[in-house]
């Protein structure tokens, strides 16, 4: 598949278009001025690639293209598919229609999501009465699947083949782990993990015989197949295998966004359902392909997808010229930087990070809130107390991530990660416990006495205002000692699966006041859980919290006066930078670094380069005010970042500047 760079020439030149009134009136203040790229050359009924560099607005040019179709060729939201790379983007651009009027609050959006979890919907291979329509990884945690997650994984290597799948050190590879890499590389690039040509081109491979010298690896693939058919388990790319000639998903507008990063198995279903589409968006960038390493290229987009005409956003809202000019820096060393404008002038700090450190049995070692530069400090510094500031901190391995989610699990800072199983940080059954916890704290501990008369109105302030929402009483229900409950256990998993339906139903949810939790628990309750963050030691885990998890919530517990907001997941972010692509946040935090072997293959690979290239130009433009670069935190990684990175940006951003401004004054005389 021969692949042709960008032509920026013919990308830019086109004519942009005025959404309709329909849609105008409804836009926020800040995109009254908005204009649909190309819409008057490539009209919002014709089908395009829209090029997006960071930070240009690819979801809101995506966002007026689909609003016209709606508002305009009475396009039904339900005839619409939208697949995205992470659910969370899905959701922004549903929010965004509903926010500017286009959709109704009840629109069916059951397509607008990722796609697997769309081919899982169109197929029905995991049904709702085998796990989670939703997200198929939701499993029940009380035994296997139905869904394979690293938890099945982990058991099939230490049941069936007796060996070791969790590493004891970041840098180790286990036999499991390197089994499995194996295993999901074949299966995304349409190998045969039976045939030994195939194998042959599989990156993990050679490391898989290095670990396990002498492994049958079609052998061992077929145990995998017979265990997970045993035990009625579904993997993860089996949703897109069922998708590859199963039933189509809606076809009268089909989006396809962050397609730079599609891989062989995923262009087949998503070329499948372009080539069905009346209307089809296809959004990329070139340039910010990040999975390389698990067959990911960009030539899906620019070659398999050239029959559709490409409109180069030209203009990033987010990146500063600073910023700018450090991930452009990085990305030249194998590629031509886009033309682009650029949105002022940013900051970049650069510090000496304090170190994280990881034994097999000790677990992490991390800085603490009062170390300079922790990842604490950073966050108390330049986001906490200011509603208009948020953080993502990015390093570019996963247990890299782990070191700095256990940093911030330290001082008590609720966060989000990628994946709370794989690298840490807080869920929202997490939040909700926490909520619940600071909430109780205002009842007095003798409540359950005092209320037989008068109840809470007998107490002034906080307390007479306690409230619940429906999750919050759940959660602490579902963790509160059985013996400080009147239900028994099956009572109250009935009267919890009532209080979360009734919730649902709700047009404003549901809340419980102290009298309305006072009917379902004893005295004890209210003795041993208005403690605060003594009351979370007193908490079970219910099968659903590990020792963790309880350390984490009472250093919360410490941390917070009050209960934190709805969306406080999205104020402190902590991602790889594979994983950061499509985020963006006001401070990023951006760990330098790269493993040994990643150096090795750089030395001897031009893709490897051109992917180190791509990666850090993702990671280093996803802040829209300032630029955190944090140097030597993990011994076990190589320099990656150049000494002067920073003072080089500064003098190149200031010179942009200036040519800017005198092409501008010379084009008025």
């Amino acid at each position: 598949m021969p692949g042709e760079p960008t032509d920026y020439d013919a990308a830019t030149d086109y004519e942009d278009a005025a959404p309709p009134e329909a849609v105008r009136s409804g836009l926020p203040e800040e995109l009254k001025d908005a204009q649909i790229k190309g819409g008057e050359t490539y009209p919002v009924t014709d089908s395009i690639r829209l090029n997006g560099p960071p930070g240009v607005g690819k979801t809101t040019q995506v966002c007026l293209r689909v609003s016209t179709l709606i508002t305009e060729y009475d396009i039904d939201p339900s005839d619409v598919t939208i697949v995205t790379y992470r659910r969370s983007l899905a959701d922004e651009i549903g929010d965004r229609l509903k926010s500017w009027g286009v959709i109704d609050d009840d629109a069916d959006l059951s397509m607008w999501t990722t796609a697997h979890a769309c081919a899982n919907r169109v197929t029905g291979l995991l049904s709702r009465d085998k796990g989670s329509a939703n997200d198929y990884q939701q499993n029940s945690g009380r035994g296997l699947g139905p869904a394979v997650t690293t938890y099945e994984q982990s058991y099939f290597c230490s049941d069936v083949l007796n060996i070791r799948y969790w590493s004891g050190q970041p840098w180790e590879s286990t036999r499991g782990q390197l089994l499995f890499d194996v295993f999901e590389y074949a299966a995304n690039n349409l190998l045969d993990p039976r045939d030994e040509g195939d194998l042959r081109e599989i990156p993990a491979y050679d490391d898989l015989r290095e670990e396990w010298p002498g492994v049958d690896v079609a052998t061992v693939y077929e145990q995998w197949q017979q265990f997970k058919g045993h035990q009625d388990l579904v993997e993860f790319h089996e949703l897109l295998e069922a998708a590859v000639d199963g039933p189509l998903p809606p076809t009268k507008v089909v989006v396809v966004d962050e397609y730079h990063d599609a891989y062989p198995l995923l262009a087949q279903v998503a070329e499948r359902w372009v080539a069905a589409a009346n209307t089809a968006i296809v959004a990329g960038d070139p340039l910010q392909v990040v999975n390389a390493y698990a067959g990911a290229d960009p030539r899906f987009f620019t070659d398999r997808m050239d029959h559709l005409p490409e409109v180069l956003l030209d203009k990033s809202w987010r990146v500063a010229e600073e910023h700018w000019q450090v991930a452009t820096r990085m990305l030249q060393r194998e590629f031509e930087a886009p033309p682009i404008d650029r949105h002022g002038r940013g900051e970049i700090h650069e510090y000496q990070s304090p170190e994280f450190t990881h034994a097999q049995n000790a677990g992490w070692t991390v800085p603490g809130a009062n170390q300079p530069a922790s990842p604490v400090a950073l966050a108390d510094e330049y986001v906490a107390g200011n509603d208009n500031r948020d953080m993502l901190l990015l390093a570019r391995t996963q247990k890299q991530a782990q070191g700095v989610s256990a940093a911030l699990d330290k001082g008590g800072v609720v966060h989000e990660t990628q994946d709370a199983d794989d690298v840490g940080g807080w869920t929202q059954r997490r939040v909700d416990a926490l909520n619940a916890v600071l909430k109780l704290q205002t009842v007095p501990g003798s409540y359950g006495q005092d209320t037989n008369q008068y109840g809470l109105m007998k107490y002034d302030g906080d307390a007479a205002d306690f409230r619940l929402d429906a999750e919050e009483a759940a959660v602490i229900l579902e963790h509160a000692h059985g013996r400080t409950l009147e239900h028994t256990s099956d009572e109250l998993d009935s009267f919890v699966e009532s209080l979360r339906s009734d919730s649902e139903n709700s047009d404003n949810g549901q809340t419980l006041s102290a009298d309305d939790l006072d009917k379902v628990v004893k005295p004890a309750f209210w003795r041993k859980y208005t403690d605060g963050p003594a009351t979370v030691r007193r908490l079970t885990k219910a099968g659903e919290f590990e020792d963790e998890d309880l350390k984490a919530l009472q250093k919360a517990a410490v941390r917070y006066d009050d209960p934190v907001p709805g969306d406080v997941l999205k104020k402190v972010r902590v991602l790889t930078i594979h994983a950061s692509k499509g985020s963006e946040a006001t401070d990023v935090v951006i760990y330098d670094g790269i493993t040994s072997t990643i150096g090795t293959e750089m030395e001897r690979s031009r893709s490897t380069r051109e992917n180190e290239a791509r990666t850090w130009y993702v990671g280093l433009t996803r802040a829209s005010e300032r630029l955190h670069i944090m140097r030597e935190g993990f011994s076990w990684v190589q320099p990656h970042l150049p000494r002067d990175i920073a003072p080089v940006a500064a003098v190149a951003a200031e010179r942009a500047v200036e040519d800017e401004s005198a092409r501008s004054e010379g084009g008025e005389a």
